[in-house]
């Protein structure tokens, strides 16, 4: 509640300003007044995102899940180090590992963090980053051959998420799916979903009739869409990690993971 005071604070003395600004800089000079306005909204957005990672990085520097949470950490390259012996004490339930890109690229660390996983006994669900700019069975292949998934994985996912100058929302359909399902005809299983509420809302609520389970990015709260995995911060801190990493929650108990294992 702190945060949200805060950040309500600072909103409204902004928007005060902002109303003082347009009432008298436009008759002055309404060139300058805009370019005000640009800042003004820069510094809003700048400030709600920091008080949001002050807000996280406080309650999640020493953050130890419950006796009943089903939690794991999903990892990329950006994770280049890790101290396999930090895990003796805390040991995620499940781990996403990047595993691709594209039609062309390949996680650096994916097979070495693999590796590592699968001699802790952590469940590993291997996931590709969706491209904007090739077409989505292509990627697909891509993403099958290099993820070498196989039995005891946790089932395949799709990073789905907001980029600068997306195409229509008709070829972000198509491809998607085009992907989804290239990957269930190969593997037999359809894939979880990563992205955000808004996205879901917006190209797959519609589109893909509830056939999929979702992985949702949410740093503000609980999802307001139906989800099996919550990526809930960017600020977890774990004995085994230099740096922050990213902390999720399974939205059922361990049995009810295991039904998303590959048989």
């Amino acid at each position: 509640m702190k945060l949200i005071k805060r950040i309500v604070v600072f909103l409204l003395i902004l928007v005060l300003l902002s109303g003082l600004l347009v009432g008298i800089g436009f008759m002055v000079n309404p060139t300058f007044t805009k370019h005000i306005l640009t800042r003004y909204f820069r510094s809003a957005v700048e400030f709600v995102i920091d008080q949001r990672n002050h807000y996280h990085a406080g309650k999640f520097n020493n953050y130890k899940p419950g006796p009943d949470e089903i939690w794991g950490i999903d990892l990329s390259h950006h994770q280049s180090w890790i101290d396999w012996g930090g895990f003796d004490k805390k040991i995620p339930h499940f781990v996403f590992l990047k595993s691709t890109e594209g039609v062309s690229h390949i996680d650096t660390r994916y097979n070495s963090h693999r590796n590592g996983f699968e001699k802790l006994g952590v469940p590993i669900g291997a996931y590709h980053y969706f491209s904007y700019r090739v077409d989505g069975e292509k990627q697909a292949i891509h993403f099958l051959r290099n993820a070498k998934i196989k039995k005891g994985d946790l089932l395949p996912v799709l990073d789905f998420e907001q980029e600068e100058n997306m195409p229509e929302r008709n070829w972000i359909v198509k491809n998607v799916k085009a992907f989804l399902n290239s990957v269930e005809q190969e593997t037999g299983y359809r894939p979880i979903i990563y992205t955000t509420c808004a996205f879901y809302n917006r190209y797959l609520k519609d589109e893909l009739q509830g056939k999929y389970h979702y992985w949702i990015c949410d740093f503000w709260s609980e999802p307001g869409c139906d989800y099996a995995f919550w990526q809930m911060t960017d600020r977890f801190r774990h004995e085994a990690f230099p740096g922050r990493i990213d902390l999720n929650t399974f939205s059922g108990n361990k049995e009810e993971l295991k039904k998303f294992l590959i048989k």
